[in-house]
Parts: C-alpha cells; structure tokens; sequence
C-alpha cells in the first residue's frame, strides 16, 4: 500500500472532525429520544472521532516535518554545490543571474511553500549551470 502524504492525511483529519461533529449534532438535535445507553455510546462514538482527528492531525504535522527535514537536508547539500558551481561562473551577467536565483531561494524558503522551494532550487541549478559544466555558458543566440 502506498504512503500517504501529509496532504491526504490533514484532509482525513479534517474528515473524522466533520464525522465526530456529525455525531455530536445528531446526539444534541435527539436526546430526549435517546435511551441512556445510547447516549453515552454515541458520546463515545463521538470522543473517539474527535480523538481519531487529532491523531491525524498530529500524523499529518510528523509528515510535513520529516518531508521538512529531508528536503532541507538534501537543499544544504544542493546549496553547496550551487555556491561552488557559481563560483566557477565567468559572465557577470550569468554571477548576477545566479545570484538573483539564490535570493529568490531564500524568500520561497522563508515563505515556507515546498512547491516555491522546489522550484526556486531548480531555477538556481539551471542558473549555476554553466559553473556546473566547468565553464561559462554559451552566449544565447541575439544575447
């Protein structure tokens, strides 16, 4: 069975929370109408969900967290070798170029959206390419 991503798991979270809500209404909207028995079994039912959804919601938070560190891990290493590779660029407008990528980087870092991040660190490979290649790009035709 494949894993679940954080995503999946908050939308499940939030799925038990509409449930256990659910069954709190129904026990409030028939309570009169309920037997004794019945009320604390749909009152546990009811913790239960709620409970479920805080379990789901911590799962999903532990997700996003590992998902965090791995990728944070692999961009400090993929950092480094962009500064090497920048190092070896020749053009100033390519250093300028690469450098605007690595600023670009850092606000998607801050702003914390992995979809930006992702995004900016390709961006920022694609500019430090020449620097990767060993040498300087080749000028773009009409550049």
């Amino acid at each position: 069975m494949p894993n679940l991503t954080a995503a999946q798991v908050a939308e499940l979270a939030q799925d038990y929370a509409g449930y256990a809500r659910a069954t709190a209404d129904y026990l409030v909207n028939h309570y009169t109408k309920l037997k004794p028995a019945d009320r604390v079994n749909l009152q546990n039912q009811t913790d239960d969900l709620r409970h479920q959804s805080n379990q789901l919601s911590l799962a999903s938070d532990a997700l996003i967290v590992k998902d965090m560190a791995d990728a944070l891990a692999g961009l400090q290493d993929a950092v480094k070798k962009m500064n090497e590779a920048i190092g070896r660029l020749e053009k100033l407008k390519d250093i300028i170029h690469a450098a605007t990528m690595v600023v670009a980087l850092a606000g998607a870092i801050i702003r914390g959206s992995p979809a930006d991040i992702a995004q900016a660190a390709a961006d920022v490979v694609q500019a430090a390419r020449p620097g990767l290649l060993g040498g300087a790009a080749k000028p773009a035709v009409g550049a």
